[in-house]
């Protein structure tokens, strides 16, 4: 099985594991259970006995003749509990492939890729880090992990939803970016954000009021009475970043995922049938509204967020090689999609994609060969 996990390891990110890999890829992506179920998927292909198989599901241990001294004796009754348990009856636990296929993460390398790097950087230079803590570095961690769900949650649904769900959730990623070039070296404004985001979750603020009515744009620190103003537009935001071809991107890119947050009007018709007079649940419809690949723009943006996690200090030479890699894949999927500058059928849209290749040549990338 690690044979197998280290060969899938190496075909994926184009380089041998280094100390500090994750060799199961699915620890980034699923729950603990959905982790059991792809865990005993392996043990099927890589041939594991059965027993050993139903062991680690009854007890979550994988018991060998190397580590049989390392559990405690509660953990070696369980296991000799499960064994007993098969023996009885091995002819009623039988393991399947097929029973095991729902979980085809390694299918879809355009969110495979990029969820390991996020999960490998945020364990490489921010879990266990002896770098100094502030609110930037705060900030800023919090806003790549978020990242890293909202990914997940856009995987999660390549399956099961529309492009206008996925479309609402690339837009918080591009929001987290905005937030990112606006905090980007500053411990000031990291701090303004972490007030302004967390500050009444922690108690620290109330709304502020004008008479008897609440003013939902500033907020009240309770101690000193000090009023913060809480509606800095994304567009300020993403004004710090010392990248031209944000500001140009940040317009068409930001109008277009808002449209399917707020602006349901403009996609109102693709969902209705007008010969039958009634609105259209699933079906080609929803497949129109993807007028832009979801997997490119998911792509764009969280290349982009990757961009900035590649700038910060003291980061490792693993995690820098990564996000140089996916960058390039993402360059090498605007070419698989077939999208070039005169793609779109709106004018808003044919900005979009004009303006999404000119921030692509800003992106840091590697060439594709595989690295040891």
């Amino acid at each position: 099985m690690f044979e197998h996990n280290q060969r899938h390891f190496s075909e994926l990110m184009l380089r041998e594991p280094a100390d500090g890999d994750r060799l199961l890829f699915g620890t980034y992506f699923h729950s603990a259970a959905e982790q059991r179920r792809e865990t005993i998927k392996l043990m099927i292909q890589s041939g594991m006995n059965s027993a050993l198989i139903y062991v680690f599901d009854k007890t979550g241990f994988v018991p060998s003749e190397m580590n049989k001294k390392k559990f405690s004796p509660e953990g070696r009754h369980e296991i000799d509990e499960a064994f007993n348990e098969f023996y009885e009856s091995p002819e009623d636990f039988a393991y399947l492939l097929e029973d095991y296929s729902d979980l085809e993460f390694e299918n879809n390398p355009d969110m495979a890729i990029p969820l390991y790097i996020f999960g490998n950087y945020i364990d490489r230079n921010f879990n266990g880090s002896q770098l100094r803590i502030g609110f930037n570095r705060i900030v800023t961690f919090y806003l790549v992990l978020r990242s890293y769900r909202i990914i997940r949650s856009i995987w999660k649904l390549t399956f099961t939803s529309s492009p206008e769900e996925k479309y609402i959730l690339v837009r918080s990623l591009f929001e987290n970016y905005c937030k990112l070039c606006f905090i980007d070296g500053s411990e000031s404004r990291s701090k303004l954000l972490f007030e302004i985001d967390y500050g009444m979750a922690m108690g620290d603020f109330e709304f502020d009021k004008k008479g008897d009515r609440i003013v939902r744009n500033r907020i009240r620190r309770i101690s000193t009475g000090e009023v913060i103003q809480r509606d800095i537009s994304f567009f300020k935001m993403i004004s710090y970043s010392k990248i031209a071809e944000d500001y140009e991107l940040f317009e068409p890119t930001y109008e277009f995922l808002s449209s399917f947050a707020h602006s349901g009007i403009r996609h109102i018709f693709k969902d209705f049938d007008q010969e039958k007079f009634e609105f259209v649940v699933g079906g080609r419809w929803e497949e129109d509204l993807e007028a832009i690949p979801v997997r490119l723009m998911t792509g764009m943006v969280a290349s982009m967020i990757m961009q900035k996690m590649h700038h910060q200090k003291g980061v490792s030479a693993v995690s820098k090689r990564d996000i140089e890699y996916y960058c390039r894949v993402v360059k090498l999927m605007s070419y698989e999609t077939g999208v070039n500058e005169e793609s779109g059928n709106t004018e808003n849209e044919k900005k979009t994609f004009r303006c999404l290749l000119a921030r692509m040549k800003k992106l840091p990338s590697r060439r594709l060969h595989k690295i040891s």
